[in-house]
C-alpha cells in the first residue's frame, strides 16, 4: 500500500523567501519526526541554493473506495 501526503512547507535561499507544497509518495506511514526530516532534506535538494526549509503542515490524502 502507498501512502500520500500533501506536504506544504516554508523556504529560504539567498535572494527570495516563500511557501510552497508538494505530494510526497511513501510504502508506509508518516510515524514521527525523523520521517519529516527525511522529507524536509528531500524538499531541500530540490532547491540547489535553498538555506533552510521547515514543514509547515502535512495530511494524508484520502484513499478512494
Amino acid at each position: 500500500m502507498k501512502y500520500h501526503y500533501f506536504v506544504s512547507y516554508y523556504f529560504r535561499t539567498e535572494t527570495e523567501t516563500g511557501y510552497g507544497d508538494c505530494e510526497v509518495c511513501k510504502e508506509s506511514p508518516i510515524s514521527d519526526s525523523d520521517e519529516l526530516k527525511k522529507i524536509r532534506d528531500n524538499i531541500k535538494e530540490e532547491f540547489n541554493n535553498c538555506k533552510s526549509v521547515t514543514i509547515l503542515n502535512w495530511r494524508r490524502f484520502e484513499q478512494a473506495e
